[in-house]
């Protein structure tokens, strides 16, 4: 299952559980998925835990032979969307509400892309 360990959020702000990765050993400086962007979402936001789980994810992925190439995001506007900024895939900010049509047009446009609406 991974190794549990005790380290500072991403904000730096208080301690949470996390699972590193018996695969990869991913953290939050998974080289597959970090980007140097700051993160400027508010400690304790939910967002934390989706991107974290966004990572970890196309990580595991990455180490099961897909490439961080096969991977693309659409995201409309907003601090939810800042995700794209967070992780080093492909992507677009689409319009407000528009973000399902915006990911069908990428999937559609190469359908060979794992799209991350």
């Amino acid at each position: 299952m991974g190794t549990q360990v005790i380290i500072s959020s991403i904000v730096g702000t208080s301690p949470f559980n996390i699972w590193l990765c018996d695969i990869c050993g991913f953290n939050e400086n998974c080289v597959f998925v970090k980007t140097t962007n700051e993160n400027t979402w508010c400690p304790g936001c939910p967002n934390h835990m989706i991107l974290e789980s966004a990572k970890r994810a196309i990580a595991k992925l990455i180490t099961e032979g897909k490439k961080q190439e096969d991977f693309a995001m659409a995201t409309g506007i907003g601090c939810h969307a800042k995700i794209f900024d967070y992780i080093n895939i492909s992507g677009i900010y689409g319009l407000h509400g528009r973000v399902i049509p915006t990911a069908l047009g990428i999937k559609l446009g190469n359908p060979n892309l794992n799209v991350f609406p």
